[in-house]
């Protein structure tokens, strides 16, 4: 199976290697449990893309990492823990300071 031609010129972005690279080591590991890793990057049966660690630390477009400016975010109130209000800071999108690629979620 090849990989879709959507993410050929991309780059990962929990990593920065691109996205083919990535792709060709995965093929060349074994499938378990219906899956193939490599990396912490996964490819599940009958898919034509992988996932990644879930994080965003490199720009997909160009595949450096991001500065803390490049990067969106927002605290969203996630409740009261005791007297105190819990949040988390969620990630919005980015835009990359090298390239100007840009990405929202």
């Amino acid at each position: 199976m090849e990989l879709n031609t959507d993410y050929h010129n991309k780059f990962c972005m929990c990593c920065g290697k691109r996205s083919v690279e990535i792709w060709d080591n995965i093929q060349k590991q074994k499938w378990a449990d219906n899956k193939r890793e490599w990396m912490g990057h996964t490819q599940y049966q009958d898919r034509d893309y992988f996932y990644d660690k879930n994080t965003v630390k490199h720009c997909e477009g160009c595949g450096v990492e991001l500065n803390a400016e490049d990067i969106h975010s927002q605290y969203e109130f996630m409740g009261m823990f005791g007297m105190s209000r819990a949040s988390q800071n969620i990630v919005l999108g980015y835009k990359c300071s090298n390239c100007g690629y840009e990405e929202k979620f």
